[in-house]
This record gives structure tokens, C-alpha cells and sequence, in this order.
């Protein structure tokens, strides 16, 4: 224990309070004293290499980091030098990733296992016989180079994997293992391993890409060991505060910096991985490096490469925005470096008619326009075209089921709104409600900006719908787009907090709604923001129980506004409507039948379902085959169930329905009801198991059974 002393102080007052510098140089303090303490615990008159591997060996050792050392020997297995090394960290409480192998076993493992190469890549010499670790290292070049651009490949799809697991940067990141963590730095700082193990390349490239991110990252990583006790690599909400504070400096500030920095590494690395894709015909992974030694961080942290010939040209004096728009629409992965140049210089965009059609033409593209726009933000050009988005850029999120940064969160709802609308999203209505707007600008521009206030003092809607408002003046918008999507910014949080905090099939609930949205158009405008950014928050923020209350609540408000006679010319009018079920039936049932239907239904009616749910109803309604009779229509929708119940109307129909579905363990998330003037009743439900088990189609005769028996009298349901 003595000889670890010095190692254990200095953590322990580490982790007490952090040194001036809190990243690489506390790591390399970490190395060099449990350095000195291991080359003392070897024995003297060992052949024995002590090596250090992994993040040990390339002198990233933090606070509570694992100990990666390997025995190296020849000859007779050196027990002595085992117990005396190891004994002593296990004494410790230090958590030792350890091996004891030959050069030839050692290899035999490298070859078969990732993981264990690149570990040994970052080997050490710590004490002992250096002889054996120049052999391995020899060794290991060999097995490199017959296997040119293996690991490159085994590496690069490591990478693409991290990128698909977490396509929007999270609140709560990973530094080591996530997007623009300490891994993705690793990976490139293993291939140049490689390559000068292979054929050595001289000094000119650095060993380390984006050495300040770098130093953030572990600064980050000791600030979670120090407040944790322990090794954890994962920003957690409940340790931020303790650990900004151990940094000596707030939440805030610090989530910032890291956001921005793992976004800078996520650039470079990908950048850098994509060239390297390019150059694996290359015939040695050194000639893979060289052809990625040119890669550098331009000036305000854009990664800029060669001309790419698939990229728009940028006329001088063009709209940066239109070409932005362009560039969202091709096929080019970079800005040409002239381009880049020119944008860099451009002054802020004058708000012509080019300027506002190229930026709605940004958020129309979805996830190509946001990689574009975040392009321009890396140029320092976006914030002399929209200055507000300075505030939020990389800004944290101060309430736990926020899943993203703010600026990360205000675009997946752009694309989450803009997926909705054009109904690529499980979400009933969201196309129709779309289609009924004529246009997605107010909604998409409303999406992008309807968190811009946080920060600010004050309701952050209310503030929000201030500066979206002062910035469509500025940008030239019309009078009727600035009017919606102040209100829709203003109220983005009405539809939810009403949906599931208030009795929504309370008249004077619904008239309150009403009359704080005005509009028939601008209430469209709102429940697909809504669920936009719910669903945008975070899994625990939307889920079937609310979907289901949000569409009852748009239904009944979008009633009230269109009978006080407030709907746009865009809204729909019920001729207009009975057309479109009629199109949607086509000639698969007689146009008399669905009037008919539709003729027998409330006023209404045709506004609370979809085209195609009314065909449904017509279809089930015809096919039933006795007047007594249950019939269930059964649509599964995830873990929801999309249930239609036809039955002929009686007293009590609706708590007899529900009562049988109780019975069955079925909880009722929502449901509109209706009763034709023949008496035919039809309960649209959306119903879940109420202890989350998977529901097998068999059960659903049981339920259309004991609901014939409870219509019959026969089943005592009040039992």
C-alpha cells in the first residue's frame, strides 16, 4: 500500500477539490504517480515487461478510471511478479484490467478481437524488459500489414453504428462511448497508431484531433468520477450541479461548452472517417493517414474539405439562404471551400424574397436542411442572419424529461412536425390536419422558433413569441404568417396542459380553449406543433394517453370555432369533406350507402374522424349480420389498440362497453362516440393492456362475447 501512496493522495484530494486543470494534465498526473508506484512494485531481477494499455497507456487515466496493464513474459509464467503487482492495486480498491501472455499469445488475441488491438496500440513501457515490448510492437505492425485497412473498416463501421444510435445529440451524453465522445477521438488517434507502428511518417500531424475538446471531455469525465465516488462516463442529470460545481463554474456555462465540443468532434471525426472510406483502396493503412493528414478544423471550428463537385456553386452577392436551400436539395455532402469562404465573409441577409423562401426551403428538408443550417451556424454566418439563435445554441435544458439541448430540441420538432404533416409518423390525423393548412410554413417556422425565449426572464412563450414576432418583421414575413406563428409560439404549451390537466368534455374548458386561439386555422397550426413537441421532449412526454386526449380536445375546440363562423378559407367545408370519403371509397362500396351513413350521423361527425375511419365505419356497420349483436373492429397501432364497437344503442351502452373491456384487463385511453338516427351506435376507442402484456388476437372473442352477454343481461357485469 506504501508504494501507491502518493498515486491514492493525489486523487483523494482530486476528488476533494479539482486542480486548476481539470482534463488531460490531471489524467497525465494521474499516470505518471501510479507510474512511479508500479515501476517500484516490480520485482528487480524480473524479465517481465510491465505495459500499460488502453486509455492508462495514452495517459488518460482519471480519477476512477480502470487500471489496463499487461504482463508481457517469456518462458516460465512470472508468478512472483503477478502477486507483487496486482495485490497491491486489488489491496487498493483500484479496479484492474489485467493479462498475463506471450508475444505470440498476445497476437493471437489481437487478431481475433477489436477490442483488444486497439488496446494495445496505446501500449507503455511502464518497467521492465523493453525488449519484449519492441518485439509485440514488431509484431503487432505484422499483423497490421497483412490485414491493410481492416481495422480502418472495423472501426469506421463502429463509428457509423454510435452515429445511428444517436441521431440527435442527448441532454444527458455519453463522453466516453457516445456521439462526439472520447471514443470517436479514440478511433482516429488509433488509426495514425497504426500507421506509424506500420511505416513511420514523421511528426508533421498531430496525435491528437481537437486537443481543447479533448481536454473538455476528460475535464467532463474527472468532474463526474470526483461528485460520483466512482467511474461513471454519462452527464447525468442529478450529478450536474455537483459536478459543475466541483469544476467551479454552473450548469449552464459548462453544459454548453460540452454540448458544442462533442458536436466540433462529431464534425471532424465524420468528416475524417468519410475521406478515409474514399481511400480505402488504399493498399497500407499509412497511406490511408497520409490521405487524411491534410483534414484541419477551419477557422470558427467548420471542417471545410476539398472542392466537392456534387455541391451548388455560390454566386458573390447571391441569397446565402437560397443557396442554402440548394445545397439542402442536392445530393453534396461539403461546402466547396469557396462557398465557405464566401459565406464566412457574407454580411447578414437583407430579407428579400430569396432570403425568406431559402430558409423555409432549409426547414422543408427536414434533416438534410438542419445538417445545412447547422453548416452555417459553424461558419459564424447564422448569427447575423437570425442573432437570436445564439442563445439557444448548444443551451441545457433544466427539467429532467427533456431529451435534447434546446437547439437540438427546436429542430427535431421542425422534422418531427414536418414527418407528421406528410404522414410519415404513426400519428391518426396528422396528414389531414396538414392537408387542411394548405401550407406548412407558419408551422415549420413555428416549430424552429417556439422555444427561442428560454433563458430569458419571464414565461419563455411569452418571450418566445416576442422575438419570433420582432424577427418576422425584420425578415419581411406577412402580416397573416406573423400573426400564427406568434400565437401558435404564444400557446404552444395550451393543447397539452389543457388535454391532461383539465375535464376536457367540459363545455366551458373547450370555449376557453377556443377564445385564447382565435382561429380555426391557427388551432391547426398549434395541435400539430403540439404533438410536434411532445414528441420531440422526450418518450415520457407523449405516449397513447395523451395522443388520444390531445386529438379529442382539437376535435371539440376546431367544433366550436368553426360554429362561431372564425374558419379560414382554408378550412374544409362538409361538402368537401363527405367528397373526400367518397374518394377514399372509390368503388369498393355504393356511393349511397356511405351518404346514407353520413346522413343518419350528428352534426359533426364527419369532422371527428378521417376519410378512411368513416369507410371504416360504413364497412363494419354493413357487415354486421344480427341486430343484437356486439361487433368489434380491431386496428393495432404499437401497443395501442384502435378499437371501433357497433352495436344497437340502449341505455347505459357506454358503461357496459367500458365495463366488459375493464373486465378484461383493457384500459380506455380516449373515445368518441355517435349513434345513427337508426339507432346504430359507434364507440371509437383507443384502448392499451392495463399491465402492458401483449394482446393476442384470441382475446378479443372472449370481449365480443361477454359484450353480447352484458347487452343480453347476461353476465353480471356490476359483479
Amino acid at each position: 500500500m506504501s508504494a501507491l501512496a502518493s498515486y491514492l493522495a493525489l486523487r483523494d484530494a482530486s476528488v476533494l477539490q479539482a486542480p486548476a486543470e481539470p482534463g488531460a494534465a490531471l489524467c497525465r498526473a494521474l499516470t505518471a504517480a501510479l507510474d512511479s508506484a508500479l515501476s517500484t512494485l516490480l520485482p528487480a531481477e524480473s524479465r517481465v515487461a510491465l505495459l500499460a494499455l488502453g486509455g492508462y497507456g495514452r495517459a488518460e487515466l482519471c480519477l476512477f478510471s480502470d487500471v489496463d496493464l499487461m504482463l508481457l513474459y517469456e518462458g516460465a509464467v512470472p508468478g512472483e511478479a503477478i502477486d507483487a503487482i496486482l495485490y497491491p492495486l486489488w489491496d487498493a480498491g483500484l479496479k484492474v484490467g489485467h493479462s498475463v501472455r506471450t508475444v505470440a499469445e498476445t497476437v493471437l488475441v489481437a487478431a481475433e478481437s477489436l477490442e483488444t488491438l486497439t488496446s494495445l496500440l496505446d501500449l507503455r513501457l511502464i518497467a521492465g524488459n523493453s525488449t519484449l515490448a519492441e518485439r509485440l510492437s514488431a509484431e503487432l505492425a505484422r499483423l497490421l500489414s497483412r490485414r491493410p485497412g481492416r481495422m480502418h473498416t472495423d472501426l469506421r463501421h463502429a463509428e457509423e453504428r454510435r452515429r445511428a444510435g444517436e441521431p440527435y445529440q442527448l441532454l444527458e451524453v455519453d463522453i466516453k462511448g457516445g456521439r462526439g465522445g472520447l471514443r470517436a477521438l479514440h478511433g482516429r488517434h488509433w488509426v495514425r497508431r497504426a500507421a506509424v507502428l506500420i511505416e513511420p511518417i514523421g511528426s508533421d500531424s498531430p496525435d491528437e484531433l481537437l486537443p481543447r475538446e479533448h481536454d473538455l471531455l476528460l475535464g467532463s469525465r474527472n468532474a463526474l468520477h470526483a461528485v460520483a465516488g466512482k467511474a461513471q462516463d454519462t452527464w447525468v442529470f442529478d450529478l450536474q450541479p455537483a459536478a459543475c460545481a466541483w469544476l467551479g463554474t454552473d450548469i449552464d456555462s459548462w453544459g454548453r461548452q460540452l454540448y458544442m465540443a462533442m458536436r466540433a468532434v462529431d464534425r471532424v471525426v465524420e468528416a475524417a472517417w468519410e475521406k478515409g472510406a474514399e481511400l480505402s483502396q488504399t493498399a497500407t493503412t499509412s497511406g490511408i493517414l497520409r490521405g487524411l493528414l491534410p483534414i484541419r478544423r477551419a477557422k470558427a471550428g467548420a471542417l471545410i474539405l476539398a472542392t466537392s463537385e456534387d455541391a451548388p456553386t455560390l454566386r458573390l452577392g447571391q441569397s446565402i439562404f437560397e443557396y442554402a436551400g440548394r445545397v439542402a436539395a442536392s445530393h453534396a455532402r461539403r461546402l466547396s471551400t469557396p462557398a465557405a469562404a464566401l459565406i464566412r465573409a457574407a454580411p447578414a441577409p437583407s430579407w428579400n424574397s430569396a432570403d425568406r423562401a431559402g430558409l423555409l426551403a432549409l426547414l422543408r428538408s427536414g434533416q438534410r436542411g438542419r445538417e445545412v443550417f447547422d453548416t452555417l451556424d459553424d461558419l459564424e454566418w447564422l448569427e447575423r442572419a437570425l442573432p437570436d439563435w445564439r442563445h439557444v445554441r448548444g443551451a441545457p435544458q433544466h427539467v429532467a424529461f427533456h431529451q435534447h439541448p434546446v437547439d437540438i430540441h427546436l429542430w427535431r420538432t421542425v422534422i418531427e412536425a414536418l414527418d407528421l404533416a406528410e404522414g410519415r409518423l404513426d400519428e391518426p390525423w396528422g396528414k389531414e390536419v396538414g392537408d387542411d393548412l394548405g401550407g406548412l410554413d407558419e408551422l415549420l417556422l413555428a416549430a424552429l422558433l417556439h422555444d427561442i425565449g428560454k433563458g430569458w426572464p419571464g414565461d419563455h412563450a411569452e418571450t418566445g413569441a416576442a422575438a419570433a414576432t420582432a424577427f418576422a418583421r425584420r425578415a419581411h414575413f406577412p402580416p397573416d404568417l406573423m400573426v400564427t406563428v406568434s400565437v401558435a409560439i404564444r400557446t404552444h404549451l395550451l393543447l397539452p396542459m389543457v388535454a391532461t390537466r383539465r375535464d376536457i368534455t367540459d363545455a366551458r374548458v373547450v370555449e376557453d380553449v377556443a377564445d385564447r386561439v382565435g382561429h380555426a386555422h391557427t388551432l391547426r397550426v398549434l395541435y400539430l406543433l403540439s404533438v410536434a413537441d411532445s414528441r420531440a421532449t422526450g418518450p415520457t412526454v407523449w405516449g397513447p394517453w395523451k395522443a388520444s386526449l390531445m386529438r379529442s380536445l382539437f376535435t371539440d375546440v376546431l367544433a366550436v370555432l368553426e360554429a362561431r363562423g372564425s374558419a379560414t378559407p382554408l378550412s374544409v367545408a362538409e361538402p368537401d369533406l363527405r367528397r373526400r370519403v367518397l374518394d377514399v371509397a372509390a368503388d369498393s362500396l355504393e356511393a349511397p350507402a356511405i351518404n346514407a351513413h353520413i346522413d343518419g350521423m350528428a352534426p359533426g361527425y364527419l369532422r371527428s374522424f378521417s376519410a378512411s375511419e368513416v369507410v371504416r365505419h360504413v364497412r363494419v356497420v354493413l357487415a354486421r349480420t344480427a341486430h343484437d349483436d356486439v361487433t368489434l373492429d380491431v386496428r393495432t397501432e404499437g401497443s395501442i389498440v384502435d378499437l371501433l364497437v357497433v352495436a344497437t344503442d340502449m341505455p347505459g351502452l357506454v358503461a357496459l362497453v367500458s365495463g366488459v373491456l375493464a373486465l378484461h384487463n383493457f384500459s380506455v385511453l380516449g373515445g368518441r362516440y355517435f349513434t345513427r338516427v337508426d339507432g346504430t351506435a359507434l364507440q371509437s376507442l383507443h384502448v392499451v393492456d392495463a399491465l402492458g402484456n401483449p394482446i393476442a388476437a384470441e382475446r378479443w372473442r372472449h370481449v365480443t362475447a361477454d359484450m353480447t352477454k352484458a347487452r343480453a343481461g347476461d353476465l353480471p357485469l356490476d359483479e
